[in-house]
């Protein structure tokens, strides 16, 4: 076949086939991710395990060494080091460009089992190791500055039940995370002298705590063609519950957690500050899901938050921080 000669003497196909090209080109186009960086996952993989309380010397020697140990041995591993903080142990383990890094992972899960005999109790004294692999889709989309006055002490539980929860639900949002703000906890504050008085420590009210706070299952019933799940509720509902948590007896006389500590329900201690426009406040990432469109996924967000923001208090204002869309 001609070409040259087919498109002068057939103008009306000729035309008909271009257009159809544009088309799919212009509906290919519209369904295109866009996003700030192309999706690179370098080949790394990181073992966090965490050591509450600990000196970094103790967490080099009783977590970060076992650990090294055994993972030094990992196929296609080019370099390992490892950072000690307070409290955390960081191994970084650096492979191979082109390392299949799933294989990799479950190598890394392997070897640290077998490092489980050489650390400390688990989950008594540490948390469980747990992996962590870093990609530029985890960068997040969405930083949003939120403010109050009269709600500060309400902020972040308001924020995280009646914006969070929404904004995870919407398509392409991944995780939605909360820094700064105050959040609940229910302190108890112990009397010492009269806690060593009584002849406890803080283990056996640590123990009581554990053993009274706590929901258990209790079976079925079967009533006809209805099956019951049974559960015996046992955790606490209000503070004033806790002090009537008994220790054990002493002298003849039940000696009551109230007797020896003061519950306070409060906030946890602050370790973080946000200020947004010099006014204290907290700071809500968005990350979205790893292939989705960034600009759509920002958009989606970007409109629920106009529409929740009418239920919110007056005071409490919310303003972009920075938006990769």
């Amino acid at each position: 076949m001609n070409f040259p000669e087919f498109g002068v003497k057939k103008p009306v196909t000729n035309l008909m086939i271009f257009l159809g090209i544009i088309i799919v080109a212009l509906y290919s186009l519209s369904k295109l991710g866009i996003d700030l960086m192309p999706e690179i996952e370098p080949p790394i993989i990181s073992v966090i395990t965490t050591y509450s309380g600990a000196s970094p010397e103790d967490v080099e020697i009783r977590v970060s060494e076992p650990l090294e140990n055994q993972l030094a041995t990992t196929p296609g591993l080019e370099k390992i080091t490892s950072r000690s903080l307070e409290g955390v142990s960081v191994v970084s383990l650096k492979f191979i460009w082109g390392t299949n890094l799933d294989g990799a992972s479950n190598d890394i899960r392997d070897r640290i089992e077998q490092a489980k005999r050489f650390l400390p109790d688990i989950p008594d004294e540490i948390d469980n190791p747990f992996i962590f692999k870093f990609n530029t889709a985890m960068v997040p989309v969405l930083y949003v500055g939120i403010t109050a006055e009269q709600s500060y002490a309400e902020l972040y539980d308001l924020i995280d039940k009646r914006v969070g929860d929404p904004l995870r639900q919407l398509p392409g949002v991944g995780t939605v995370q909360l820094n700064g703000g105050l959040e609940r906890q229910i302190n108890i504050w112990v009397d010492r002298d009269k806690l060593q008085g009584y002849g406890f420590s803080i283990l056996d009210l640590q123990d009581v705590l554990k053993k009274e706070n706590v929901t258990l299952p209790a079976g079925n019933i079967k009533s006809g063609f209805t099956d019951y799940l049974l559960r015996i509720p046992g955790e606490f509902a209000e503070p004033d519950e806790i002090n009537s948590v008994i220790l054990g007896k002493r002298n003849g006389n039940l000696v009551y957690l109230k007797d020896i500590a003061r519950i306070e329900d409060s906030f946890k201690e602050v370790t973080r500050i946000v200020r947004v426009n010099k006014k204290r406040g907290l700071m809500m990432m968005i990350q979205k899901q790893t292939g989705t469109n960034t600009v759509a996924v920002a958009n989606l967000v970007k409109e629920k938050i106009e529409q929740l923001k009418p239920t919110l208090p007056h005071d409490v204002k919310i303003i972009t921080i920075m938006d990769s869309s």
